[in-house]
């Protein structure tokens, strides 16, 4: 989603994977989220992310890891939304490392 000055107001969810913030000046910053929520206004935008870690920190071992508690995740989840919502984060983190070339 790309957002411009002036935007109208929207209230959206934030799926895993990476922002990147741009600001007046041309100045950026990324990073990779866990999810949460984005507040859009004329003025302003507000990131609320579950999680977030620097995109220099991606790794493999750490792509690896959360694919496998999200398996386990899968594996003991008592509700079909439960288990839905891990099988989705899990693509999610399996198409982040193919696409990273880790």
């Amino acid at each position: 989603m790309t957002v411009m000055s002036g935007h109208e107001p929207i209230i959206t969810a934030l799926q895993m994977g990476m922002i990147v913030l741009t600001d007046f000046q041309g100045h950026t910053q990324c990073a990779f989220v866990w999810g949460g929520f984005a507040e859009v206004t004329a003025t302003r935008v507000i990131a609320l992310a579950d999680r977030t870690l620097p995109p220099e920190d991606l790794s493999r071992e750490m792509l690896d890891k959360e694919i496998a508690n999200m398996e386990a995740v899968i594996d003991s989840a008592r509700t079909d939304i439960v288990r839905r919502d891990a099988v989705f984060a899990r693509s999610r983190l399996q198409h982040v490392r193919e696409a990273l070339s880790f």
